[in-house]
């Protein structure tokens, strides 16, 4: 099977409708300010740990137009950046909008052109997923195993089908359809991400369910509300903005996007 036609085709025509917008990939405003809080607040905690003289190298593997390599470049002068892109649209939007010197580059996470042992720091945000073979998740965890430094850290974004599961248990409490995953992605299960890092010889540092509120909020309770008032769906609406805000942060289990850190020992 070849799904990498799917791919392209969807994220071509992400490229198309959004351009170089933050909310390329992700079009909930919280979500993606959540992601990128975790991103950052990751790295500055490794440099806190590492106090390391050298400069420091990250690469955004799955970087899509860019954005979260500039934000980190905005708030981290003096790391090395670096983005791999697999869709052209996509890697074209970010080189054409560099902000400072960042080196983008065309890549398969399945099979990475780099160095073994290249860099201290892996972005890896809902890229896993985009992969529709367990085969190839395994070979790109595999990859990005092997291009890490000893010591170093993935930050990763992706989804599992446990917390899909949970939301949509939820959803049927009040006679909403399940949602399911997107035609394009292959959601990752608990047990069997578990035995793709132990064979990519990383270590999980505890999963962090920061979304769960937020995927309560809007894919249940905000609909359940939409529902009542027969009202069409309503994007980073200003009732969600109110209990983003209001509410605390992980609640329960809701949510399919889970935030990791892996390290290579």
């Amino acid at each position: 099977m070849n799904y990498d036609s799917i791919i392209l085709e969807h994220y071509r025509s992400v490229a198309s409708a959004v351009g170089i917008s933050q909310h390329c990939t992700m079009d909930d405003e919280r979500i993606r300010e959540l992601e990128t809080d975790f991103i950052i607040n990751s790295i500055s905690s490794y440099i806190q740990l590492t106090n390391t003289e050298h400069k420091l190298k990250l690469i955004d593997v799955g970087c899509g137009n860019g954005y979260t390599l500039k934000t980190i470049g905005d708030k981290f002068k003096d790391i090395i950046l670096n983005g791999v892109e697999f869709t052209p649209e996509l890697l074209a939007l970010a080189r054409a909008n560099e902000s400072r010197q960042i080196n983008f580059e065309p890549g398969d996470i399945r099979n990475l052109h780099l160095e073994d042992n290249c860099f201290d720091i892996i972005i890896c945000q809902r890229v896993i997923i985009n992969l529709l073979l367990r085969s190839d998740q395994e070979l790109a965890l595999i990859e990005i195993a092997r291009i890490l430094k000893p010591g170093g850290i993935v930050i990763m974004i992706e989804a599992f089908e446990e917390g899909l599961f949970n939301l949509n248990k939820a959803r049927r409490e009040f006679n909403l359809e399940d949602i399911p995953p997107a035609h394009h992605n292959l959601y990752l299960h608990m047990d069997i991400f578990s035995r793709m890092i132990g064979l990519a010889k990383l270590e999980n540092i505890p999963i962090e369910n920061t979304l769960s509120t937020h995927y309560y909020l809007s894919r249940v309770f905000h609909d359940v509300c939409l529902k009542m008032n027969d009202s069409g769906f309503i994007r980073n609406s200003l009732f969600l903005q109110f209990f983003d805000k209001a509410l605390p942060l992980s609640i329960g289990e809701f949510s399919p996007l889970k935030f990791l850190t892996l390290v290579k020992s």
